[in-house]
């Protein structure tokens, strides 16, 4: 009972005879709430398909450990991952009768993990950014300079035409530039 683990003790027919604190501080549900019902009825979610749940069953009814993370559902409506194993308990002429289920809230990590993907995110795209900027630079350099250059009266019709030269394929790679990075956040 003084488990940090929800444990769950169910007969052959899958039916709770017995439940820990842990299960009552995680779902909601008193002992007594539970006793004779089927953890489905309970905890079910919706959010997994029928042969999930046959695949579940399957498996145990056949005397094997059964083992995944599942979506479940609290006495107060909001879901909670969890980490389950089931193991079928046998008796001395290896007939299944009950079996036991330890159940672990997953709510925490899969909040840390979440927290450390989104810092991950947004490291990315610090980098991208200072990626960005660099190349945006390289592009807007040579008109920058092409700018004082073309104000001299000394030029030549040649070199002016090759100023404006670069300054056309400058501007053309920034644009390009601007385009894949609506490209990117369009997610294309």
């Amino acid at each position: 009972d003084a488990a940090f683990n929800m444990v769950v003790i169910a007969d052959r027919a899958g039916r709770i005879e017995w439940t820990n604190r842990a299960f009552t501080e995680v779902t909601g549900y008193t002992r007594e709430e539970a006793q004779g019902m089927r953890p489905g009825d309970l905890l079910r979610s919706g959010i997994h398909d029928s042969s999930f749940y046959d695949s579940m069953w399957e498996t145990i009814s056949s005397g094997k450990v059964w083992h995944s993370e599942i979506t479940n559902r609290k006495k107060d409506g909001t879901h909670y991952p969890e980490a389950m194993t089931i193991t079928p308990i046998k008796d001395e002429d290896n007939r299944i009768t009950h079996f036991i289920a330890i159940k672990r809230d997953l709510t925490e990590e899969k909040a840390r993990e979440e927290n450390h993907m989104r810092a991950q995110r947004l490291e990315s795209i610090g980098f991208l950014a200072g990626g960005i900027a660099h190349d945006l630079n390289n592009a807007l350099a040579p008109i920058l300079m092409s700018v004082d250059l073309l104000r001299r009266d000394d030029l030549s019709t040649e070199d002016r035409e090759e100023i404006l030269e670069s300054i056309q394929l400058s501007a053309k790679r920034g644009a390009a530039m601007v385009s894949q990075i609506l490209d990117f956040a369009r997610g294309v």
